[in-house]
């Protein structure tokens, strides 16, 4: 439907015409909006509902379709691939992932919802031989590459996609009978390899992110912020004055970095300004 030709008459501020303008929205169809006059309706309304003579109305192709709900309900029936294939953008691949990256509850939750994402499409599939009907379309070919993926998810998530979505499953091998999906999909094995891959730089990254986190907790106790500079075990914190001081007192074979500062005296103490910390 690229080559659509989707036109809405309609009027700012009526509830009717956001219907239609809400349900284009959703549904992601690319429509030119010509604003009527109602105390000077343009021809194109006049003959478009001729009898009631009322926005909103929606040209599909130059097929008139009058009346909110009607149009709603034709919107909704006649765009429905998009929604679907949006549906597999947005849930699939994020909720699939947080499978294999997570442990505990948080790896149960993935798993529950990633079900449930796979019966709401079986649902939408029904008895039909792919999601279009009889042929291939649309649909089929949004979600179909991820079904290489499904053993991973599987193998991760300890469960059965055949036990729990038997439907769903037999869509997948229907698709892999075409050429174009065979030839183009990868073993699901190798798949598995590169989310095992995947995963393991994940947990690395994740162990070394932890033990950062365990130093700098335990180097500064108070704030549990950066920076924290550690010179031989010894946690130094704040980023401009403490630092840089440190660094001249340290190393005073080098420029200084800290500008000479006249201390003021309280108490026998030298008293240096407070200084804003840059981890804001």
């Amino acid at each position: 439907m690229a080559n659509d030709k989707v036109v809405l008459l309609d009027f700012w501020p009526s509830a009717f015409g956001m219907r239609a303008r809400i349900a284009l929205a959703e549904k992601g169809v690319q429509y030119e909006y010509k604003e009527e006059n109602l105390l000077d309706k343009s021809d194109l309304l006049l003959k478009s509902n001729p009898i009631h003579k009322k926005i909103p109305v929606l040209l599909h192709n130059g097929k008139p379709i009058c009346e909110s709900l009607n149009i709603v309900l034709y919107i909704d029936e006649t765009w429905s691939d998009k929604f679907w294939a949006d549906y597999v953008d947005k849930k699939i691949y994020e909720c699939g992932t947080r499978i294999w990256k997570n442990k505990g509850e948080a790896h149960e939750a993935a798993k529950k919802e990633f079900i449930e994402i796979l019966k709401v499409l079986e649902g939408e599939l029904v008895e039909k031989r792919f999601f279009g009907g009889e042929t291939f379309g649309f649909v089929d070919v949004s979600l179909i590459p991820f079904g290489c993926w499904f053993y991973s998810y599987e193998t991760c998530g300890n469960f059965s996609a055949e036990e729990e979505c038997p439907k769903l499953m037999a869509w997948v091998k229907r698709c892999m009978e075409k050429e174009s999906v065979s030839k183009t999909l990868p073993n699901p094995l190798k798949i598995y390899e590169f989310v095992c891959f995947l995963k393991k730089r994940y947990v690395s990254k994740f162990h070394h992110l932890s033990t950062k986190l365990h130093l700098i907790l335990t180097s500064k106790p108070v704030h549990h912020k950066i920076p924290v500079f550690i010179h031989n075990g010894k946690p130094i914190s704040e980023s401009l004055i403490i630092n840089f001081q440190y660094f001249d007192e340290t190393w005073r074979g080098t420029s200084p970095l800290m500008p000479a500062q006249r201390p003021l005296q309280q108490g026998g103490s030298h008293v240096l300004g407070r200084q804003t910390s840059l981890t804001r």
